[in-house]
């Protein structure tokens, strides 16, 4: 029996994910969890997969409450949405600020 993945998504696996769905015509849940698993990401169900994908969407519309305010809850280093974001900027300072190199002794 395989186990499941119960952790969290990662970037690159977001990206897969849009990438894979670009490709395909018709969305099956089932088959894009196998192509991602097939890249070597984590075994997961459709159905979660699906769950993942929806709840980002519904966090990157900007749709204001009932008083007419965007909200906070964006991201301090580039402005997106918080929920379900993956932030580029956050991403690029972590590569640049680890050593290309080993430290010298």
């Amino acid at each position: 029996m395989t186990r499941v993945a119960q952790s969290r998504f990662t970037g690159d696996e977001d990206r897969a994910l849009l990438e894979i769905m670009g490709a395909m015509t018709l969305v099956r849940w089932e088959a894009i969890a196998k192509a991602l698993h097939e890249r070597g990401f984590p075994l997961r169900t459709g159905k979660s997969i699906r769950n993942h994908h929806l709840r980002q969407r519904k966090a990157s519309l900007e749709t204001p409450n009932l008083a007419g305010h965007i909200g906070k809850n964006r991201c301090r280093k580039c402005g997106m949405w918080r929920k379900g974001h993956v932030c580029a900027a956050s991403t690029v300072a972590a590569a640049s600020a680890s050593p290309s190199s080993p430290p010298e002794t």
